[in-house]
């Protein structure tokens, strides 16, 4: 390069260069009400993934608080003529640091420079209308062309971050879930009942699984690496539950579950199917309704089955309501993930399938066997379905959903054994709701 052009001192023209200045040419002032503010908002809110560093931003705002409001008006220019030097030591850091900043805002497209001929940095504003007279400097005329691509950028950012913290929500709810299955299985083993599913070799096994994969989650993990966490965590899940589902559906369980089945119901055949709203096929005799109590009140003169364990107190059912409850009306009332719940075979519907299908939800939610054996003492085996639904409906509801299902439950049956539980209300007031609703 000949040494006449190196001695020359100007700025290095470039592409950028030249079309940062023809926005500034361009520059007619900010739409109406949108103020500099309102941009400098969008920067901060876009930040990083529009190219803006802390730092960067940090400087933008100090320039910001130099400009004036006239000098975004049609007609005007903000820019910012203090010294260099003076920024400098405003913001505590060198020139070089001030400059180096500045390029970087200029990379993003956020200002340009209008220079002196010496490259000095100076102005004079009309003492009368605050309006800049002339001025040599940094120009932030650039920015204004960048608000659309700002408002983009932070709506991006917003769906990003949603989507960021779902996942880390969903991720929240499977810890939970594995965290209190395990804990219930160890517990079961150490008090050596027949209700444990797995052995203690399994349990540590799936407890070391989870603890490789239950670190802190924190903000700098990015959204992809948070979904293969989540997936982490959910086939863990799924792996731990249809283990335990499927050491509950041996012959030993499902005498248990029968043998419940046919001491608080009364057992009808029928082959015709109805379908009650959610659109899951319900046997008609399971439409009437319950005859429970009068088989309770059979056993309890002598009548009913010969041998069986303690069973529930009739006057604690009749002050619950659920001789007013037909099995319609709770196959009505439960959850969609409840009736997805509830298997489908080939015969009629049968009251170990909802049993079988609140054994399921309510290892989702968390509730304890022991919670489930506890309610069953008070309320018989309808009871605790009907327990089970409201929790379940409890735990999904839009407006304050309960956090800790298990503890809302052991709530129900703690009202149960002080007569203060009415599960007809319940049941007839979620009913109610939802016939308003559609």
């Amino acid at each position: 390069m000949p040494d006449a052009i190196k001695q020359g001192g100007g700025r290095i023209a470039s592409d950028q260069y030249r079309a940062l200045q023809a926005l500034c040419d361009e520059f007619t002032g900010l739409p109406a009400g949108v103020g500099r503010y309102d941009l400098l908002l969008l920067v901060k809110k876009a930040g990083k993934s529009a190219g803006f560093t802390p730092r960067m931003i940090q400087l933008l705002d100090y320039y910001m608080a130099y400009t004036r409001d006239q000098d975004w008006e049609e007609g005007a220019l903000p820019v910012i003529y203090q010294s260099l030097a003076k920024t400098a030591l405003d913001l505590g850091v060198t020139e070089r640091q001030i400059q180096y900043l500045e390029k970087q805002l200029f990379q993003v497209g956020a200002l340009t420079w209008l220079d002196s001929g010496n490259h000095k940095r100076y102005g004079v504003r009309d003492e009368r209308t605050g309006r800049i007279l002339f001025a040599f400097g940094v120009n932030l005329a650039p920015l204004a062309a960048l608000r659309e691509r700002l408002e983009q950028a932070v709506e991006d950012k917003a769906l990003h971050d949603r989507a960021w913290m779902e996942t880390k929500r969903k991720i929240s709810y499977y810890r939970a879930q594995i965290r209190g299955v395990l804990a219930e299985q160890g517990a079961l083993i150490e008090e050596a009942e027949e209700g444990a599913a797995l052995s203690q070799e399994d349990v540590i096994a799936y407890a070391a699984r989870y603890e490789a994969i239950a670190y802190k989650i924190r903000t700098y993990i990015t959204l992809a690496d948070l979904r293969a966490l989540q997936t982490l965590h959910e086939t863990l899940w799924e792996e731990i539950s249809q283990r335990i589902e499927k050491e509950r559906l041996k012959p030993s369980s499902r005498d248990e579950i029968n043998n419940s089945h046919y001491k608080y119901t009364t057992q009808q055949s029928s082959n015709k199917l109805d379908t009650p709203k959610g659109g899951r096929a319900t046997p008609k005799r399971l439409q009437k309704t319950r005859s429970d109590i009068p088989d309770l009140e059979k056993d309890r003169t002598g009548q009913g089955a010969e041998s069986s364990p303690a069973e529930p107190d009739i006057d604690l059912l009749h002050a619950a309501g659920l001789q007013h409850i037909t099995t319609k009306q709770l196959l009505n009332t439960g959850s969609e993930r409840f009736r997805e719940a509830i298997p489908m075979r080939n015969r009629a519907m049968e009251w170990r399938d909802l049993v079988e299908a609140a054994q399921s939800i309510r290892r989702q939610l968390g509730v304890p066997n022991t919670s489930w054996e506890a309610c069953e003492d008070v309320l018989g085996i309808v009871g605790a379905v009907t327990c089970l639904v409201l929790t379940d409906q409890a735990a999904q509801r839009a407006e304050d959903p309960v956090k800790i299902p298990a503890a809302y439950f052991n709530a129900l049956v703690n009202r149960a054994k002080r007569r203060e539980l009415n599960l007809h209300n319940s049941i007839f007031g979620i009913l109610k709701r939802e016939e308003g609703g559609a």
